[in-house]
């Protein structure tokens, strides 16, 4: 799903009209909460945390009230229950997962320091066996932000 914004209203063609305006169906409420600027792509699912946020906030009944508000605010009154199903399927929709959209924007300079962490950051010594450790744990470690499961059971002490 594309996280475009339609802006001044240009989106309302996609609902489906009654003789009194939008039908309250579900699928008038997800284009709803698509295409308003404050909700669309501000409504996602965190894989690291596992849950619904909205701005950056898990979403709670509290910020089911807020949404509520905005598209109630935009002349559409859903129906009761729907709400909570429709903002979990949109946030389905725009997943996202902090640890990997981090390390997929980084850009390597060049210098090679991975062997070179548990000296550095801890204060290990320099040896072989520290650097080797080092680089090996951070290597299982951001292989686990890819692939959750991948075996990776150790842990620096």
């Amino acid at each position: 799903m594309s996280a475009t914004v339609h802006e001044l209203g240009a989106w309302r063609h996609h609902l489906d009209m009654g003789e009194k305006g939008p039908k309250r169906t579900l699928s008038n409420l997800m284009v709803h909460l698509r295409w308003l600027p404050e909700l669309g792509p501000n409504i996602r699912f965190n894989e690291l945390t596992g849950v619904a946020d909205w701005r950056g906030v898990q979403i709670e009944d509290a910020q089911l009230v807020d949404i509520q508000m905005i598209v109630e605010g935009a002349n559409f009154q859903p129906r009761d229950g729907d709400l909570r199903k429709a903002v979990a399927r949109l946030a389905l929709n725009n997943t996202y997962h902090p640890i990997r959209d981090y390390l997929d924007g980084l850009k390597w300079d060049g210098t090679a320091r991975l062997d070179a962490m548990l000296p550095s950051l801890f204060g290990t010594p320099s040896r072989e066996y520290e650097r080797t450790v080092g680089s090996k744990w951070m290597i299982g470690a951001v292989a686990r932000v890819y692939e959750p499961g991948c075996k990776m059971d150790n842990m620096l002490v």
